[in-house]
């Protein structure tokens, strides 16, 4: 090389840029980087084939595990003295099992539905069901959703309630649809139908809006659960603990048989407890008690334990975590999903079969023989009828007519012209008329003012009003049912002959408060609570209530009508059975139930509230209500063999031309061991309608033995 070449080449190379030091810098940045990723994949690796290699060699046959819900035997709801009105029969379900080829699973589908006779409506929702299922098409994805809870197939329930003729036929053709799996399951029926379908209720599957309120209990879509009446009211007590049964499968959807065993995982928002050999998995919101003092929770994460005593009561807290896990004494406590729960290194496994926990037997205070014979009598009127225990607040028998059968909700694809037929009658047969309807009780509200006057004074021996059959108010007059009058009216009469005259002038001697004091005692304006569902509290009216709906002031004339128990006033029959009894029972305010639980142990009434009223008041309502019987307006109900009391009501119910029917009555009259409430909607006038219909019914032989009983004291 030539001096000067050698000289331009160092020259060259010295003016070169230096190498910048941050650039070494972000060269071993993105090596850390790269150092830590791979120390991840590393820790994967080792988790997926070590730390749990127990589980996933289980899974790497390729097979998949399907989760098919068990339902539980629900309770049955059972009358007074043991017999049915709600029971169960084992029936068969059919479970579609997916695999992961969708467009494969919708083709059977269809064929699967058009065999077991489904619409195309039915059909479709199946298929949509399917479409938006989770699917996994590889191992790994398999793996990754078992660790989220969802074990790769899917049980998509197809039809409830096989006949035998499709059981058979399904087994017998096993080959052609091999994802279809049968289950056995329990269905509701009602033995006495339509005679106590809207206090016993029905069921139909949850809904969604249901299911967003009753998902912390632990319900699910797909459950059947109560709609209405005992069954709604009562069906966390009635339904029982749904179990599980798993079932393997291979990629294509074939049912290899019930896994022996499979390893618990915490699946996405619950948790897994456990001491000893017993396991106990938790949904969020959902309370448990796995054994006898214990009660375990999961709320907004936090996965506790508390001991209660006989009450139910909280006593002390054993835990309350809400990380991932950890260990209290005799409780491991697992958290982080799609953790598989081990134990010193050890998988816990649990049985491939949860069975259900049957649900607890409901015993009511109604009387089956007085519930059907009530319901027959009442035949096609329509309207509704109580019968109580004035002692106690026992319903013994609730009719609603028209009614409808609830059997045509427990099979399966009910009588859709049954339903149809219900749904649309005008006359509601859904509707429970002594519980979810109020209207204006006519004469019988004369018992609220009759007291309210006793209560104020103005009610004393040989007080008296005369009535010519009409009062004069300002330029308006207001006229007795008896146009020609009654003439001179003592406090028992103007109760048996109804005079609303008399009834007019303590009205006008006590004023509206006085009366909206008293009906609120007694419970008027506000629901009874008796545990049954959508019960509706009427309406008690007063000067605010008025002006803020009519825009207008109260006037005398409003008070008038109130005290008649016309006008604005609203009450249901249960309200109704509850003053009744009171004038029965000596002034106490028993609790109306259906729930034999809830019946006072002691025929004492001492522990109840009672009505701020003196005795002589009472006393003397009762001779007037008794009198209304023998020589007034009740005669119709004057029986030989029972001594009856009791109040005619006739309430105008305009647009309507007819008004409707009321009879209100208890007996003995010496001994009240039975409160019925007679209402007929728009039945005309209650002495006419209302008062034979109750004589039919206290001559009734369910009626006749229970008094028996009674007298007997059993």
């Amino acid at each position: 090389m030539r001096p000067d070449q050698r000289e331009y080449e160092e020259d060259f190379y010295r003016t070169l840029p230096k190498a910048d030091l941050r650039t070494f810098h972000r060269e071993w940045f993105v090596a850390g980087l790269l150092a830590i990723a791979f120390i991840g994949l590393i820790v994967g690796f080792v988790r997926l084939s070590v730390m749990k290699f127990n589980f996933y060699q289980e899974q790497a046959q390729g097979n998949r595990i399907a989760r098919i819900p068990l339902s539980p035997p629900r309770g049955e709801i059972l009358d007074r003295n043991g017999r049915p009105f709600a029971v169960n029969h084992l029936v068969y379900d059919c479970y579609f099992i997916t695999s992961i080829d969708v467009d494969e699973d919708v083709v059977s589908i269809e064929q699967l539905g058009t065999f077991l006779g489904l619409s195309t409506e039915q059909i479709d929702v199946i298929r949509e069901d399917r479409i938006e299922a989770r699917i996994s098409r590889s191992m790994e994805s398999e793996l990754w959703a078992a660790e989220w809870g969802e074990l790769g197939a899917k049980g998509i329930l197809v039809k409830r309630d096989l006949n035998q003729v499709e059981v058979t036929a399904l087994l017998e053709r096993s080959g052609e649809f091999p994802r279809a799996f049968l289950i056995q399951a329990y269905r509701r029926s009602y033995p006495e139908g339509e005679s106590a379908a809207q206090v016993v209720g029905y069921m139909l599957e949850i809904s969604e809006s249901e299911l967003q309120d009753q998902a912390p209990l632990g319900y699910r879509m797909g459950d059947m659960v109560g709609k209405a009446g005992i069954e709604r009211q009562y069906d966390n007590m009635l339904r029982g603990r749904p179990g599980e049964r798993y079932i393997e499968i291979d990629a294509r959807g074939r049912i290899l048989g019930e896994s022996d065993r499979l390893p618990v995982m915490v699946r996405n928002n619950s948790a897994v407890v456990v001491k000893g050999d017993e396991v106990f998995e938790l949904e969020e919101g959902e309370i448990i008690e796995p054994e006898s003092g214990v009660r375990l929770s999961l709320k907004d994460g936090v996965c506790r334990a508390v001991t209660v005593n006989f009450r139910g009561e909280e006593d002390s807290e054993l835990f309350n975590y809400s990380g991932s896990g950890g260990t209290y004494g005799e409780w491991a406590v697992f958290q982080r999903p799609g953790e598989i729960v081990q134990i010193d290194g050890i998988p816990v496994y649990k049985p491939s079969v949860e069975y259900p926990t049957s649900g607890a037997d409901l015993h009511t205070t109604l009387d089956i023989g007085m519930q059907r014979e009530i319901s027959e009598l009442l035949g096609d009127r329509t309207g509704g009828i109580v019968a109580m225990d004035p002692n106690n607040g026992s319903i013994l028998a609730m009719v609603s007519d028209p009614s409808f059968d609830p059997n045509l909700f427990s099979r399966a694809g009910a009588d859709r012209s049954g339903w149809e037929a219900a749904n649309n009658d005008p006359n509601f047969p859904f509707l429970n008329r002594p519980v979810h309807n109020a209207y204006v009780p006519g004469s019988t509200f004369k018992l609220v003012t009759f007291l309210a006057a006793g209560d104020a004074g103005l009610l004393y021996s040989g007080r008296t009003w005369d009535c010519d059959g009409r009062l004069e108010i300002g330029n308006r007059w207001f006229h007795c049912w008896n146009r020609y009058g009654h003439g001179e009216v003592g406090i028992t009469r103007a109760v048996a002959e109804s005079c609303d005259v008399a009834f007019y002038l303590m009205g006008d001697a006590l004023g509206h408060d006085a009366i909206e004091y008293m009906a609120l005692q007694i419970g008027f304006g506000a629901p009874t609570g008796v545990d049954l569902p959508s019960e509706r509290g009427g309406l008690i009216p007063d000067e605010e209530w008025k002006q803020d709906h009519w825009d207008e002031n109260w006037y005398t004339g409003d008070t008038y009508n109130m005290v008649i128990g016309q006008g604005f006033l609203q009450v249901n029959l249960l309200q109704i059975a509850r003053m009744t009894a009171v004038v029965a029972n000596g002034g106490y305010l028993v609790p109306q139930h259906v729930n034999r639980l809830l019946t006072p142990s002691t025929e004492d009434l001492a522990p109840y509230d009672r009505l701020d009223v003196s005795e002589n008041i009472l006393n003397s309502l009762a001779q007037g209500m008794r009198r209304c019987v023998t020589r007034g307006t009740g005669t119709a109900c004057n029986l030989d063999w029972i001594e009856i009391a009791g109040k005619t009501g006739t309430a105008d119910d305009p647009p309507r031309p007819d008004p409707h029917s009321w009879f209100i009555s208890y007996g003995p009259y010496e001994n009240p061991k039975l409160v019925l409430i007679v209402f007929l909607e728009n039945g005309g006038h209650g002495d006419e309608n209302a008062a034979p219909l109750a004589a039919e019914i206290w001559s009734c032989d369910s009626v006749r033995s229970y008094l028996e009983e009674a007298d007997r004291g059993w």
